[in-house]
């Protein structure tokens, strides 16, 4: 259904993130997260082998979806889940054996993972169909503003450049002051926050002048 919609909205490309395994979920990351214990319970006896043939087996009926309507999938590395990083995007390229499967780029995600973003961009190429741009330390997978972290953003818009990267760049902001969350409070996650306040529009504006910004130095046009 998902696909059908995205044919009639006119675009191109579908986005999900990676799945836990076992649909186990990791922790969230608290507000204090250098404080934050990072454990999953597994239980005994798991069939690790199967669980990835059957995560396999899903993204490639996806993908069939993807190919017989002329739209490509873009899945989002995420920590702790089955694709968090170049290698594991790789491997997953390969088993599945689809040109309908890419990468929804997140620096945010790949960064505390241990990767050099724009290493990312040049080992996955082509392959890249979509990006999110969130900052962070690489400590923890936070999403502040691009600028406020130790992403190289000048390295990644290169990157980007050199493999003929046309797609969409969304900006992706929650760890940010203003920031528009659920209604009610998460304990230990986030407080509740329907609107989005002028904070939060001011940390967006911050950050796409700061893009556009190197964009303009680097020479590549930019599209609203």
């Amino acid at each position: 259904r998902m696909v059908e919609v995205a044919v009639d909205l006119g675009t191109k490309t579908v986005n999900t993130v990676s799945a836990f395994p076992f649909s186990i979920p990791a922790p969230r990351i608290t507000d204090r997260p250098q404080m934050q214990e990072f454990s999953v319970d597994y239980p005994a006896g798991l069939d690790w082998k199967q669980n990835w043939e059957d995560y396999v087996a899903v993204i490639r009926s996806c993908c069939d979806i993807c190919e017989d309507a002329g739209v490509r999938y873009a899945l989002e590395p995420h920590p702790f889940r089955y694709m968090a990083n170049a290698a594991s995007m790789l491997r997953l390229i390969e088993h599945v054996q689809s040109d309908a499967l890419g990468m929804n780029f997140d620096p945010s995600h790949l960064f505390p993972m241990g990767e050099i973003p724009h290493a990312v961009i040049y080992q996955l190429g082509d392959r890249i169909f979509h990006c999110h741009f969130s900052d962070n330390d690489g400590t923890t997978n936070a999403h502040w503003r691009p600028g406020k972290g130790k992403i190289d953003w000048t390295a990644v818009m290169r990157a980007l450049q050199e493999t003929g990267f046309n797609g969409v760049i969304s900006i992706e902001l929650e760890d940010v002051p203003g920031v528009a969350r659920g209604q009610a409070d998460v304990p230990g996650v986030y407080k509740g926050n329907w609107d989005a306040t002028a904070a939060f529009v001011q940390e967006n504006q911050i950050a796409v002048a700061y893009l556009k910004g190197i964009c303009a130095t680097l020479g590549i046009p930019v599209t609203p």
